[in-house]
């Protein structure tokens, strides 16, 4: 018996969607977000790329409304706010929106709103209600990737672009399909079990709560000579943690690549569906290129660059990878 059946015949294991699993914390981005958490530095090339990002994201909708699928921590919705008339953002988990508001409130962007939408439930919002959606890597956690897009294509106006960036599986290529994650706080781990189908496009993820430290757990591991890094699970592990398993969830996690969205995209009807150089990306080789003694002393000088060439770089079409930027028009 392997231990995913193991664990199958004598766990109760809940099922979760991944804004459940992942993004339940204080802030998604460890309170790292410039313009939301810290003051922008312009001598800093992620400050420069995130700058990118959200310029690339304003140029979707012009001075129109627009729907921010996964906000966050409020990213994009509160950096590309001042770009346009209204923008909506809708979560998944409703701390996440409840965090959104905040910071919505804190940095007073009055055009932003943030509402909870459970995994796989409708949009909650007319046909042809919006000039603009995006997305950045959260389509792919959706609990029905495709059935989302043909939300977004639904409450998109004629005419009306869905700009989105998207994950595949770049932080899995090179692991065996089957590995495990052993993580801790300060006095409590949990056990995660990773099964990986890159032909398939998707993973999931099964994590076992343990009243044990870390230490005690490697304990475990060492009594069948076995280290946490060897991505082998014997039964006998799992029978020895068993007793101190406090919580078992899983979460099943599409991983489209890029090809697939575009297949997708078409197929739910929208008129053009290609992938793009991204805004991150021509930012942070322009911060290079730049000298330290003649950058902008401020955001607004970096935007003063940036904005005249966004529309050029995220209309340049760039061959279709796992992962990156992609614009559909409806």
């Amino acid at each position: 018996m392997d231990a995913l059946q193991w664990i199958r015949d004598n766990l109760e294991v809940r099922h979760v969607s991944a804004p459940e699993m992942y993004y339940q914390g204080d802030s998604q981005s460890g309170r790292q977000l410039p313009l939301i958490y810290t003051p922008f530095e312009v001598d800093n090339p992620s400050h420069w790329s995130d700058r990118g990002a959200a310029l690339d994201f304003s140029m979707i909708a012009g001075p129109g409304r627009v729907l921010d699928f996964g906000p966050g921590d409020g990213w994009p919705s509160l950096i590309v706010a001042p770009f346009v008339e209204e923008v909506i953002g809708v979560d998944g988990v409703q701390i996440r929106a409840d965090i959104c508001t905040e910071n919505a409130r804190r940095i007073g962007a009055k055009n932003a709103s943030f509402i909870h939408v459970r995994p796989g439930d409708p949009l909650p919002f007319e046909d042809e209600s919006f000039d603009g959606v995006m997305a950045s890597a959260s389509i792919e956690d959706a609990h029905d990737p495709k059935a989302t897009l043909q939300e977004m294509y639904r409450v998109l106006k004629p005419g009306g672009e869905l700009r989105f960036a998207h994950g595949a599986f770049v932080e899995y290529r090179g692991l065996p399909p089957f590995t495990l994650d052993l993580q801790s706080d300060e006095e409590r781990a949990s056990l995660g079990i990773w099964e990986v189908h890159l032909d398939e496009e998707w993973l999931r993820h099964t994590r076992l709560s343990l009243d044990l430290s870390r230490d005690q757990v490697v304990e475990v591991f060492h009594k069948h000579s076995v280290e946490p890094h060897d991505h082998v699970l014997p039964t006998k592990i799992l029978e020895d943690l068993h007793t101190h398993v406090t919580q078992a969830v899983c979460c099943y996690r599409s991983r489209p690549s890029g090809a697939t969205f575009i297949r997708w995209l078409k197929e739910i009807g929208f008129s053009s569906a290609d992938a793009t150089y991204e805004g991150r990306w021509f930012a942070a080789q322009l911060f290079h290129q730049i000298p330290e003694s003649e950058r902008p002393s401020d955001y607004h000088g970096i935007d003063e660059l940036l904005r005249p060439l966004m529309p050029i770089i995220v209309s340049m079409a760039k061959p279709v990878e796992p992962d990156g930027a992609i614009t559909a028009t409806k």
